[in-house]
């Protein structure tokens, strides 16, 4: 406990500010494995926050979410009372580099990666950005560029992108509010050359068309010659995309995009002990996926020192409900629609990097949760099917349970036995009709 307190501590906890909250999650539910199933935390050494801390704003909670993938830093080394088991790692380390544009003119001053800029603002410093800047990418990370250089002083800032609004990875949320706050984006667009005498002075573009598909099913982009422009520029942020940094004498095996090698059902690399998750192993995704694979690997780790005394287990593969019966369920219903939040005025919020948009009051989340349209419990349980004397209930081929409204007697017996309540009595014209 005493390893746990210190760690919260050093991490600054006890602020729980977002990005801590988020920086930590993996690395909690290992200390929770640890303390639950009284393993001895022999060593636990947070190195480097990565992206999700080190590469975020303080604004963070004001760009609406975290949307650089979730690249922590653990090493975690467990052990027994009994000291019987060998040290187990858990690397997270992140994707901290940004990929090169591969143009000329990319090593000029005042040319630099958006994974480099977003640090340094996370650290509190204050990037150069002059008058004008562009943005090279179309996803969260170009948008987060773009947006913190109008708050450090940029008087303009754009963003170029090679296909069209519709390929762009970032959500149309961020790009609205991107666009509201003064970001000009240039779709088909793309960056031949950086021009300057030691520092960046200008960047060539060249206009683009959409082809047929590539391997991500977009739209390739093909040149148009004789289209070539050029705009003034005093900083060029690279935001193409992020790779892993590993050190190939670290004996650890690499895939052919140079992430970490690991076995996708818990996580472990080809060193025995040695587990991974997050960007450094499945690429730039998102904080949801690498929480996940700190789940799954905290499973493997468990079933690893436990054997038959574990008790973490995989999340259940969740059942899609069927949508059409969900409308023809509550298709005569009003629409409810989803609160609106008080916003900043844009010309007010590029001042600084305060949130913006406010929080859901009690009143507001109460009804958010009110829109809930109850699609299917997704539990999987089957008691209604078990329980039902006339057979009503069944299972479709994708696992769902159904009803068939001709055999159901409406005896309640399935409403009274869901454990979840997701069962319910409806009145329709003479008869009762269960849902």
């Amino acid at each position: 406990m005493e390893v746990l307190s210190e760690f919260l501590t050093d991490t600054g906890f006890a602020l729980m500010t977002y990005q801590h909250a988020i920086m930590i999650a993996i690395g909690i539910v290992f200390i929770c494995l640890a303390i639950i199933k009284d393993y001895e935390p022999l060593l636990l050494v947070p190195i480097g926050f990565g992206a999700i801390v080190g590469n975020i704003p303080s604004s963070e909670t004001m760009l609406l979410g975290v949307y650089d993938p979730g690249s922590v830093l653990y090493y975690l080394y467990f052990g027994v009372s009994k000291g019987i088991y060998p040290p187990l790692i858990f690397l997270g380390i992140g994707a901290q580099e940004g990929v090169r544009m591969g143009i000329e003119g990319e090593d000029l001053e005042n040319s630099v990666s958006a994974v480099d800029f977003l640090k340094k603002i996370s650290k509190g410093q204050k990037p150069y950005v002059g008058k004008k800047v562009a943005v090279i990418g179309g996803g969260f990370t170009a948008i987060d560029s773009a947006r913190s250089a109008l708050r450090l002083g940029a008087e303009e800032v754009f963003i170029l992108y090679r296909r069209t609004r519709e390929e762009m990875p970032s959500s149309d949320e961020e790009i609205s509010d991107a666009e509201s706050e003064g970001v000009k984006i240039m779709y088909l667009v793309c960056p031949q050359e950086i021009i300057g005498n030691g520092k960046v002075e200008k960047i060539r573009m060249l206009n683009y068309v959409l082809g047929d598909p590539d391997d991500s099913n977009r739209r390739r982009p093909v040149e148009v010659p004789g289209t070539e422009f050029s705009l003034d520029i005093d900083l060029v942020i690279g935001a193409v995309s992020q790779s892993v940094n590993i050190e190939t004498g670290q004996d650890l095996t690499l895939t052919r995009w140079k992430t970490l090698d690991v076995d996708e059902a818990t996580g472990q690399t080809n060193i025995g002990g040695v587990y991974a998750g997050g960007d450094c192993a499945q690429g730039p995704q998102n904080v949801i996926s690498a929480i996940a694979d700190g789940k799954k690997s905290a499973t493997a780790i468990d079933q690893f020192l436990s054997g038959d005394d574990s008790f973490l287990v995989d999340d259940a593969e969740k059942v899609m409900a069927d949508k059409d019966k969900v409308l023809q369920r509550v298709g005569d219903k009003s629409r409810a629609w989803r609160p609106q939040l008080d916003e900043v005025d844009p010309t007010r919020r590029i001042k600084d990097f305060e949130q913006h948009i406010t929080d859901l009051t009690m009143a507001q989340a109460v009804a958010e949760a009110q829109r809930c349209l109850a699609c299917g419990c997704g539990a999987g349980c089957e008691i209604c099917k078990d329980i039902c004397k006339m057979f009503a209930w069944s299972m479709d081929a994708q696992g769902r349970v159904e009803l068939d409204q001709d055999k159901c007697s409406a005896c309640g017996m399935c409403i009274w036995r869901c454990p979840s309540d997701n069962i319910e009595m409806i009145q329709t014209g003479t008869e009762n009709l269960v849902n």
